[in-house]
């Protein structure tokens, strides 16, 4: 267990819910005693699975909701494993979203020791199936489209804390997208009343070397509905695109991924925002014009 590095003072429910993978915990109530084995006169030891608060991206959720232990796999009530000092019993949880009855999350673990309470033990979470990481919406894949692969390597490499890695792809995809970014901006605006200067200038920035110059030229003309406190977010993104990687620390990476992240997130909730205003007031206008 050279490679692992022991945490206390959690939860299971914690390791499963909040925590990365790879790491080695000493928790309590893990574990408790339960039948007798029908081959044997051994007491077998089940896993505790406590109910979970994970979101779920199905269509009929889309927010954090109810997870609870999934019995039908194996048709158990619970999930049997042996004790002792010398336990080395890989572990596979399935939990399944009690609301839409279908989105399922897995959990691999390794229970190294039970001790002699039979109610502690020494657990590392191996892995998690969707990946472990923070919820990213659907319409941010959308507006990064192509770049899909790469962003969701930057979300791996950023949830098990690889600063350079997840600045990296992050920053690519940035790069490579530059011109989709401004296309969604531009048909955001193309659906409000808005100055045509900002889309001209917007337009012009696509082949503009001199990216901050075309920025600071559509600076008085860019709507503030699409303002990120204050600040265009174009310019925002392209401030990561500057940053010297090598003169950095992987902890400086982390949270410059973290920030572009945030942002991207940020500028698609605000043309998302913008395209469902337009619908709601296209679909009011259709329903007035209906009454005679």
């Amino acid at each position: 267990m050279a490679n692992y590095k022991k945490k206390t003072l959690t939860t299971l429910k914690d390791i499963l819910q909040d925590l990365p993978p790879g790491e080695y915990y000493d928790i309590p109530d893990a574990v408790y005693e339960t039948n007798k084995n029908w081959m044997s006169d051994d007491i077998l030891m089940a896993v505790n699975t406590p109910e979970l608060q994970l979101y779920c991206d199905s269509d009929k959720c889309q927010g954090v909701r109810l997870f609870e232990y999934n019995l039908f796999p194996m048709h158990y009530e619970y999930c049997a494993i042996d004790g002792g000092d010398t336990c080395f019993e890989h572990v596979y949880v399935e939990y399944l979203c009690q609301n839409c009855k279908e989105n399922l999350k897995s959990f691999a673990l390794v229970f190294t020791k039970i001790h002699d309470d039979k109610k502690t033990a020494d657990i590392i979470k191996l892995g998690e199936y969707p990946f472990y990481g923070p919820h990213i919406p659907s319409k941010l894949i959308s507006l990064i489209g192509p770049d899909r692969e790469l962003f969701l390597k930057g979300l791996k490499c950023e949830s098990q804390n690889f600063g350079i890695a997840a600045f990296s792809y992050y920053r690519r995809v940035v790069e490579n997208q530059k011109n989709r970014l401004i296309d969604n901006i531009i048909n955001a605006l193309n659906s409000i009343s808005i100055d045509n200067k900002a889309i001209e200038l917007l337009n012009r920035a696509k082949d503009e070397t001199q990216f901050k110059t075309s920025m600071d030229k559509l600076k008085p003309y860019f709507p503030k509905v699409l303002l990120i406190e204050n600040t265009n977010p174009l310019v925002l993104l392209h401030k990561g695109l500057s940053v010297g990687i090598h003169n950095l620390s992987d902890r400086d990476c982390l949270e410059y991924a973290h920030s572009i992240r945030i942002v991207l997130i940020e500028l698609a909730d605000k043309l998302k925002a913008i395209l469902n205003d337009k619908i709601e007031l296209k679909e009011s206008i259709k329903k007035l014009n209906k009454i005679i």
